[in-house]
């Protein structure tokens, strides 16, 4: 790979990571709106959904440690677990997610 090649996939690397911080931050602010939801109206179909995504996608990020959490939101709503259980399940990944993606967002801004 030649220097102009690795230099323009790093470019382009950072500017998925940069979108995928920014996504993070709004999956985060969605989980806490269905999670307040969730606890008069049932859990919505999103929060599996959103969690796969997570899942799927932090770690080509760097991200393993929400790779992890979101995985286990997701197990657990596939098992359905008591939504007390799931309820703490997103409030850990959603701390996790405003934990790392904020400093790493700023840093991928500089």
């Amino acid at each position: 790979m030649s220097a102009a090649t690795d230099a323009a996939f790093q470019d382009r690397m950072a500017k998925l990571r940069t979108k995928f911080c920014e996504r993070s931050l709004e999956q985060a602010d969605l989980l806490d709106r269905l999670a307040e939801t969730s606890r008069t109206a049932g859990l919505p179909p999103q929060v599996r959904s959103i969690a796969h995504t997570l899942a799927g996608s932090a770690g080509l990020y760097g991200f393993c440690d929400i790779t992890e959490a979101a995985a286990a939101l997701e197990d657990g709503v596939v098992a359905g677990a008591p939504t007390a259980e799931v309820l703490t399940l997103i409030d850990g990944l959603s701390r996790i997610i405003r934990h790392r993606i904020t400093p790493a967002a700023e840093a991928a801004s500089d």
